[in-house]
């Protein structure tokens, strides 16, 4: 239930960043804008800088999609539906966002480009900056439960939910998780503007 509840929250909030982006613009079409971008991205050609480190500007998106899909093998789904079951669970998830960071500086390096490389240290900046913020109040909800595993912090929310117990690190959790996810206000590394 939980998991169809986040689900439907992410859902409804991409679909609310797109119709207020498309606000923004003129024309017609404008809700439609993100399946035409999605279009037009998978017709692109692949521009290459001149000399990249190849190995950095190949492995550093590989190594990004791998550090999440490692972090959701100890998110529990539903009551007996996850992949692993790790008595670290909370300290795996957190491991699993320390390649975020490797990736991105790997994906700043790897066009051995200037701008690349400022680029690079934004996003890196920016994402130590609100790690931080994730790791804090994912530990405090690890120690109400008494467990790093997932699944025992789940059911451990099965009479109150942890966002009752600590409103603050709910906020806190919400607004760093946005700003990892670049979404507006904290677009700052994709902003139009620049």
């Amino acid at each position: 239930m939980t998991t169809a509840l986040i689900l439907l929250l992410l859902a409804v909030g991409a679909y609310l960043v797109a119709v207020i982006e498309a606000w923004t613009m003129n024309g017609r079409w404008q809700l439609a804008a993100p399946i035409t971008a999605g279009i037009a991205l998978l017709g692109r050609e692949s521009i290459v800088p001149r000399k990249p480190d190849r190995v950095f500007f190949e492995v550093a998106p590989v190594l990004l999609l791998i550090s999440a899909l490692l972090a959701a093998t100890v998110l529990p789904l539903a009551p007996g539906l996850i992949i692993t079951d790790l008595a670290t669970g909370v300290l795996f998830i957190n491991a699993a966002l320390v390649y975020v960071l490797v990736a991105l500086l790997m994906a700043g390096w790897g066009p051995n480009g200037a701008y690349a490389m400022i680029g690079g240290w934004r996003f890196l900046g920016q994402l130590i900056a609100y790690a931080m913020l994730i790791v804090m109040p994912v530990t405090a909800v690890a120690m109400r439960a008494e467990s790093l595993l997932t699944t025992q912090i789940v059911t451990s929310q099965a009479d109150l939910w942890n966002i009752l117990y600590q409103p603050l690190g709910f906020v806190l959790f919400f607004v760093a998780a946005m700003a990892l996810a670049f979404l507006p206000p904290f677009d700052l590394t994709t902003a139009t503007s620049e």
